[in-house]
C-alpha cells in the first residue's frame, strides 16, 4: 500500500526510529488529490500545520535508518487492524486511505489522533464524510457502537 511507504518515508525523513500514526498523518497529506487529502484539508489540517505540532510534541529524532528499517509501532499495528474493520464495515475487502483514518482516530490514543484532536477532527465528522448515507456499500448501517458512542463522547 502506497500510503505505508509514505509513512515511512516521513519516519525517515523526522530521524525517528520507528513508523507511528503521526508519520500516517504526514503521509495523507502528501498525497495531493486523494480523498484523504481533501477531507483533511477541508478541515484546516495540512502538512505544515502538523509537521509544527509534531516538532513542539516530539522533535526530530537522531536517528539515521533508511525506511525498510523502520518498524511501525504496536498503536500503528492496532490502527492497521482497526482499519481493516472500518473497511469491512464499509463493504470493503481492502483497506483504503479512508479506513485507516477511521483507524487512527477509533483507536484514538496514538500521537496521530492527538494532532487531529487538537486540529478538531474526529471520528463522527470523517464518517460523515466518506460515509454520507451512513451505509455500507451493501446497505448496512453504520453507526457507531455503543463503545464507540461512549469513547467519542468522552473526548468532547
Amino acid at each position: 500500500m502506497e500510503i505505508i511507504a509514505f509513512s515511512q518515508s516521513e519516519a525517515e525523513e523526522w530521524r525517528h526510529s520507528y513508523v507511528g500514526t503521526e508519520h500516517l498523518l504526514l503521509a495523507f497529506l502528501k498525497l495531493e488529490g486523494s480523498d484523504v487529502h481533501r477531507f483533511l484539508t477541508s478541515n484546516g489540517v495540512t502538512h505544515d500545520k502538523v509537521a509544527e505540532i509534531l516538532e513542539e510534541e516530539k522533535g526530530r529524532g537522531e536517528v539515521k535508518l533508511s525506511a525498510d528499517d523502520l518498524e511501525p509501532t504496536p498503536r500503528m499495528k492496532r490502527v492497521m487492524k482497526i482499519s481493516f474493520d472500518e473497511a469491512r464495515r464499509a463493504g470493503f475487502n481492502t483497506i483504503r486511505p479512508e479506513h485507516l483514518l477511521m483507524g487512527i482516530l477509533r483507536e484514538g490514543q496514538g500521537e496521530g489522533a492527538e494532532i487531529l484532536d487538537r486540529l478538531e477532527v474526529d471520528l463522527s465528522k470523517t464518517r460523515a464524510y466518506f460515509i454520507p448515507s451512513g451505509r455500507n456499500r451493501n446497505g448496512y448501517s453504520l453507526l457507531t457502537s455503543p463503545e464507540e458512542a461512549i469513547q467519542e463522547e468522552g473526548r468532547r
